[in-house]
């Protein structure tokens, strides 16, 4: 049953007014009503379900905008790139997904993965299969053999880690279109990269326009 009010909690609507007490009514899965409406429409409705809020916030779910769920608590990229196995790393996401929504993120976005694996999970988040907050995501991140932060761990071609190699526009393009192909909401490139022994140059533009 979606029906519920939720009561006797401290109320932020996000629209930058001052906290208040008041009571939520949810209908099919939607607010219905705040504050004295939610109280008097809720007593209208028999046997409705009610939570006691006391002593907690009630609020609009949190927005990530820059997370990624499935390199938990590595030490190092050397570690992301080389240890983490497919299947390991889609159960580290898993789990960090559920995490994330029950400390009352509801949408984020995961820019790019290893493996890819976060089209997965976007599409057993939306099939129910496991719980998390609503996701937007990326494959692997675009990257020239300059970019990035990671130096000489990465391979002139192909993938490493979160990372695909591009090194021409022709590459690029063909990239992009199998990225959107296979589902993915977001493209995300490495515009700067450091030289191995020439940081104190500092960083390099290595795309244009």
């Amino acid at each position: 049953m979606t029906d519920l009010i939720i009561e006797n909690g401290r109320i932020v609507d996000g629209k930058g007014a001052p906290a208040f007490d008041g009571s939520v009514l949810v209908q099919n899965g939607k607010i219905a009503a705040v504050g004295e409406e939610a109280d008097t429409q809720a007593a209208a409705i028999p046997n409705l379900r009610r939570i006691d809020a006391t002593g907690q916030t009630v609020m609009p779910g949190l927005i990530d905008t820059h997370c990624h769920l499935s390199f938990d608590d590595a030490g190092s990229n050397s570690e992301i790139f080389f240890q983490r196995r497919n299947g390991l790393s889609a159960l580290v996401a898993s789990y960090n997904a559920r995490k994330l929504l029950r400390a009352g993120v509801t949408s984020v976005l995961d820019p790019d993965s290893t493996f890819e694996n976060m089209i997965d999970l976007r599409d057993a988040i939306d099939a129910n299969i496991v719980q998390g907050p609503r996701m937007s995501c990326g494959a692997y991140a675009l990257i020239t053999g300059v970019g990035g932060t990671a130096g000489q761990l990465i391979n002139d071609e192909g993938t490493t880690g979160y990372y695909m190699a591009v090194n021409s526009k022709d590459e690029i393009v063909k990239e992009v279109r199998r990225q959107i192909k296979y589902g993915a909401d977001w493209i995300k490139v490495h515009v700067t990269g450091i030289i191995p022994r020439q940081a104190h140059k500092g960083e390099l533009c290595v795309w244009t326009m």
